[in-house]
């Protein structure tokens, strides 16, 4: 390979880094600036809280003692009152707060069994706090 093509291939190769490095630059940021879910033991997020960063099938004890949650992640999650994903559930959005689970409105406080956290923070096909 004479000098002309080993320049050729250095370039392609450094413009192919760069590229790269561009590309994931939004997916560091995100995760850079994402939060915790975070439930709260009492209302408006008093007493004891438990913060979750990644989906979790069981809450243990945790989520029967939740009356207050807030998401302070750039995605959306899903709450379960059911281990493994499973039963009711409803969806919050990035930046979501819900003062009080015990509301009349969905009735949720001390419920929550399982989270998942969302690929994005659209809520499409759950229903919403």
């Amino acid at each position: 390979m004479n000098t002309f093509h080993r320049s050729i291939v250095a370039a392609l190769t450094t413009a192919a880094t760069v590229c790269s490095a561009l590309a994931l630059a939004p997916t560091v940021q995100a995760d850079a600036l994402a939060g915790p879910l975070v439930i709260g033991q009492n209302q408006d997020l008093g007493g004891a809280q438990w913060r979750y960063t990644e989906s979790k099938t069981s809450l243990g004890a945790a989520g029967d003692q939740a009356s207050s949650v807030k998401n302070q992640d750039v995605v959306a999650w899903v709450l379960y009152d059911d281990t493994s994903h499973r039963d009711r559930h409803y969806c919050i959005p990035a930046t979501g707060y819900i003062p009080n689970l015990h509301d009349k409105k969905w009735n949720f406080g001390d419920k929550i069994s399982s989270v998942k956290r969302l690929g994005s923070n659209s809520c499409r096909g759950y229903p919403t706090f």
